[in-house]
């Protein structure tokens, strides 16, 4: 009887061991439960953003585009730092008017080229960096100004929008304009009495665009037209001039170069405003609309038929949002990316002659946020969650394709570079010309040969590449499928 008591003693013991180990567990999970009721946003921001820096990463390596002008981006940014020269004069513009993007861009891309050591890898790794930090910025700004779920869907856009992945593997100085669109959104939805210094940071966001590409002058009148909105938010004076000041930071290489060269891009800009037009008024209106349509496809890559329900609607939602005028605070957000489409249209429309996909990269972000507002409504009713599934559904079908198609099996080109390059300093050859495409020593071949490899160009010895691998480092890039040997040169003397 003694035994059977002591058994019995220790299995109640046991039991309410079990017990106790079975009411801390529930209590555990009831305490995730409610955590992640209360921060799932949170958490489906951060699987977002690993997604949107897993398809900026992903073989960066070697499916980075580096071609002529990237060449000579981080040659002349790296030039500063080796040659103890600054510059004041950024890349040059297509438009052959003297006309100059800023030179600001080269000082953004000085860290990672002096970290690196003149390494291109270094600075694209910046770039992508940066681009999915953009993911992270839209996120915060949108669910702050709208909710939840439209943060959560404005970065899901963002992050798998295959252009955007595409740009932000691009060492190319507009290819910046989305990640700093992105925190000049963050800044101001942020920007109020409470936190007036949000405004230095959303004045310097909004600064830089301006000064990435020409096209991003159109920020300066629309900097101008949000003043009296945010004097009513801020009034700090020392705010403001700290604001004015983080303004300038971005201008002062091009304000320098303008004072010292007689002003000439602002000739070039006057020059290139009064220029003659030979079309119609309405010409002018129809092509700047075609140009936004085709941005917009570029941004989403959604079926023809619903491109224009997205920015209609989306139009419309913003305008509904400024029957709140009173209220500065609420009405930030909707007039700056009011005034940003009516600018970029005006300038797409009149200035037909410089259209081409990075005269406006703000549109990108601007066209997430005009989707978001009927995804939103889709998905607020049963009846519509289905419709907002498929069009997300499709949405990353399409881009997801795109990845697969044009970087995991396109053209790698920067690692046939990198190879050929290796190639010549292991057979020791010196001094070699090199012929690719009829061009001879092109620069994003021999600055790499001689910046990463020690390997000069010039005219002793002539290197061909094979058509193949010709078109694998030539422009256009084409897709390029490896052998065993990567090059197979034919030595002249």
């Amino acid at each position: 009887m003694s035994n059977q008591f002591l058994i019995l003693k220790f299995l109640s013991r046991f039991n309410i061991r079990i017990s106790n180990f079975n009411r801390h567990s529930l209590l555990v999970i009831r305490h995730c439960l409610s955590w992640f009721k209360q921060n799932w946003h949170w958490v489906a921001l951060t699987a977002i953003i690993v997604l949107g820096a897993f398809l900026r990463f992903y073989l960066l390596y070697s499916g980075m585009h580096f071609d002529v002008d990237e060449a000579n981006h981080v040659k002349s940014v790296y030039g500063i730092w080796t040659n103890h020269q600054l510059l004041t004069q950024g890349p040059p513009t297509s438009s052959g008017l003297g006309l100059y993007h800023g030179a600001y861009y080269y000082y953004l891309l000085l860290i990672p080229a002096v970290i690196g050591e003149g390494n291109p890898l270094a600075v694209v790794t910046f770039c992508a960096l940066l681009s999915t930090l953009a993911v992270f910025f839209i996120g915060s700004a949108v669910m702050k100004q709208y909710g939840k779920l439209p943060g959560i869907l404005a970065a899901l856009l963002m992050a798998a929008s295959f252009d955007l992945v595409q740009y932000g593997r691009w060492i190319w100085n507009p290819n910046l304009i989305p990640f700093f669109m992105a925190l000049s959104l963050f800044a101001l939805v942020k920007t109020s009495p409470k936190r007036p210094k949000y405004l230095i940071l959303f004045s310097f966001a909004l600064s830089s665009i301006t000064q990435l590409h020409l096209g991003g002058f159109v920020f300066v009148p629309i900097y101008l037209l949000l003043i009296p909105f945010l004097i009513r938010v801020v009034k700090n004076k020392r705010i403001w001039a700290i604001s004015i000041l983080a303004f300038i930071i971005p201008w002062t290489p091009t304000i320098y170069y303008e004072t010292t060269h007689n002003f000439e891009m602002f000739r070039g800009i006057i020059s290139l405003l009064s220029a003659q037009s030979n079309i119609s008024f309405w010409q002018h209106l129809t092509t700047g609309y075609n140009y936004m349509l085709f941005m917009f496809d570029r941004t989403l890559h959604l079926p023809e038929i619903t491109r224009s329900i997205f920015i209609y609607s989306g139009i419309a939602a913003l305008l509904l949002q400024l029957k709140n005028w009173r209220h500065a605070e609420s009405v930030l957000l909707p007039i700056y990316l009011l005034i940003s489409l009516i600018f970029t249209f005006l300038i797409v429309s009149f200035y037909p002659d410089y259209l081409y996909v990075h005269l406006a990269e703000q549109l990108f972000v601007i066209y997430i946020v005009l989707v978001v507002f009927i995804l939103q409504i889709l998905f607020m009713h049963n009846e519509t969650i289905i419709v907002s599934l498929l069009i997300l559904g499709f949405f990353l079908q399409q881009n997801l394709t795109l990845f697969q198609d044009k970087i995991v099996n396109g053209s790698h080109q920067y690692e046939i570079i990198d190879k050929a390059c290796r190639s010549l300093k292991d057979q020791h050859l010196d001094n070699v010309e090199m012929m690719v495409n009829n061009q001879k020593n092109p620069v994003y071949l021999t600055y790499v040969c001689l910046n990463q490899y020690g390997v000069h160009t010039g005219s002793k010895f002539t290197l061909t590449l094979s058509p193949d691998q010709a078109k694998g480092l030539g422009r256009p890039i084409e897709q390029y499928m490896f052998n065993n040997k990567v090059i197979d040169p034919s030595i002249k003397n």
